[in-house]
């Protein structure tokens, strides 16, 4: 019986890609996530980094700002998970998140085509209220929370102004 093996070159050598993890590369430089080789969806490998960063982020529109921002993948050994996400990242702005305002979340509303910066959420209020966006944006009644980031693009309007503040 015959076996295929896919074997990558980390640091010079070889080794094989189920001893291997993506690591996620912030765009200040520190590793801000792991995700394993392994498609568990079609039970091969994700053998690029296209590939595994379309399974980690389906959304090409966020995966495509993800990367202007300056995010990206590295193929590293799974063995040394512990060591690349026991650091905390010392820079400014943390982890490169886009910079947005004291007192503001990003926010989705429904229909709309990207995330907006909107107030925070008050002591009481529900995961969802109605807000007005920090670019202007008719008020909608939005989800708000940082794990809306994957779910639609930044609005650009919302990002400038963060930077800007």
């Amino acid at each position: 019986m015959s076996t295929v093996s896919i074997n990558v070159e980390i640091d010079g050598q070889q080794h094989d890609i189920s001893e291997c993890s993506w690591y996620f590369i912030s765009p200040c430089g520190c590793t801000s996530g792991v995700m394993t080789t392994k498609d568990y969806d079609t039970g091969g490998w994700l053998t690029t980094e296209d590939q595994a960063m379309a399974s980690w982020t389906p959304k090409r529109s966020v995966r495509e700002q993800d990367k202007e921002r300056g995010e990206r993948l590295e193929l590293g050994l799974r063995e040394d998970v512990v060591e690349r996400l026991e650091g905390e990242c010392q820079h400014t702005p943390k982890w490169g998140a886009p910079v947005i305002p004291d007192g503001t979340e990003w926010g989705s509303a429904t229909g709309l085509r990207t995330i907006h910066v909107v107030e925070e959420l008050k002591d009481g209020e529900e995961r969802s209220a109605w807000r007005a966006p920090i670019c202007g944006a008719a008020e909608n009644y939005f989800e708000i929370s940082r794990s809306t980031r994957g779910d639609k693009p930044m609005c650009k309007k919302c990002l400038a102004i963060g930077a800007a503040a």
